[in-house]
């Protein structure tokens, strides 16, 4: 590899955030250009700069990740986006696939194999391991079957999600419920809101009910 791979990372905890710097400075191979926190300091900087990759946080202040990545594809196309992130399962990993990422990492995973994952997304354009693989291998059997019939909107969790909601649960108390964490229902509501293009959650609930997706 003749040149280095110019790398952004965008993570608001500053522990993971320089501990990351730290660790891709001990390779000859990558040149970190920029760290940033949050979606809004991320902008500013690709004004001015031009990554390869970069490694982006799932959840951080302000700026939604489905926003982040729309931007991306809409205004950065070249650039290739690795999701690191502490929310490990199906959904963010088949949502984030779906938004065009090119690889999905745990944020304990071993410097080594993010160092593989950078490697073969800068030259193949996407990496998976064996559990993102299984889990997009399921998922698209899943479509090939259903392939023939209409999709349904909302998937039937977000379906369950949402008429805990709607009945007035507190969303920590529904997380319990569903044995997730709060961020994944925040997840899965910010989801339907933006797939019914609804305004906010009441609006959601609204809709789901006018189209007789849940029951008033």
């Amino acid at each position: 590899m003749k040149e280095k791979i110019k790398i952004g990372i965008a993570d608001d905890h500053p522990l993971v955030r320089h501990g990351l710097a730290m660790l891709l400075k001990r390779f000859k191979t990558v040149h970190l250009l920029f760290e940033v926190v949050n979606g809004e300091e991320l902008f500013e900087s690709l004004k001015t700069n031009n990554p390869d990759i970069l490694l982006l946080d799932l959840k951080m202040p302000g700026m939604e990740a489905h926003e982040i990545l729309d931007r991306i594809n809409q205004k950065h196309r070249s650039l290739k986006v690795i999701i690191i992130s502490s929310h490990y399962d199906e959904d963010h990993i088949i949502e984030c696939f779906k938004y065009g990422v090119k690889a999905f990492l745990a944020k304990d995973d071993k410097i080594e194999k993010v160092m593989e994952a950078i490697f073969a997304v800068y030259e193949h354009d996407i990496y998976t391991d064996r559990e993102v693989s299984k889990i997009l291998a399921s998922h698209v059997k899943v479509v090939k079957r259903t392939k023939n019939t209409k999709k349904p909107l909302l998937s039937a969790t977000e379906i369950e999600v949402l008429k805990l909601v709607s009945k007035g649960i507190p969303r920590k108390d529904v997380a319990d419920k569903l044995g997730v964490k709060p961020e994944t229902i925040n997840f899965h509501m910010n989801n339907m809101i933006r797939k019914t293009k609804s305004q906010n959650a009441p609006a959601l609930t609204s809709y789901a009910i006018k189209n007789k997706i849940i029951k008033p």
